[in-house]
């Protein structure tokens, strides 16, 4: 499966994270919207429906920044860190990067 980034850059103020759910119901409204209920149908939820999605989607992340992952904090960490650690929400790609091959970012 192809790995693909979109920018979006928002017209208007919003006031919740963007979830892949929404994220999905505004792509298939605007699929049955300019090419109609059967491109829809048959195109994005059949094959969804039966285990080849056609895309999946993850949440909007903001700017460069990646979640920080839950295991994370279920990791022993220094005293000092434990409370950055549990109120940290985003990592930069570097320390994502870290924490894939199971190093702790500095």
């Amino acid at each position: 499966m192809n790995l693909y980034r979109f920018r979006l850059v928002p017209e208007s103020p919003w006031r919740t994270p963007w979830q892949s759910d929404t994220l999905a119901g505004l792509l298939c409204w605007m699929c049955a919207r300019t090419e109609g209920d059967t491109v829809l149908g048959q195109q994005i939820i059949e094959p969804a429906l039966s285990g080849r999605p056609p895309f999946v989607l993850s949440d909007a992340f903001p700017g460069d920044w990646f979640p920080v992952p839950a295991a994370v904090r279920l990791a022993e960490c220094p005293v000092e860190q434990r409370k950055t650690v549990k109120r940290a929400k985003w990592l930069s790609q570097k320390s994502f990067g870290l924490l894939q091959r199971s190093q702790l970012p500095r």
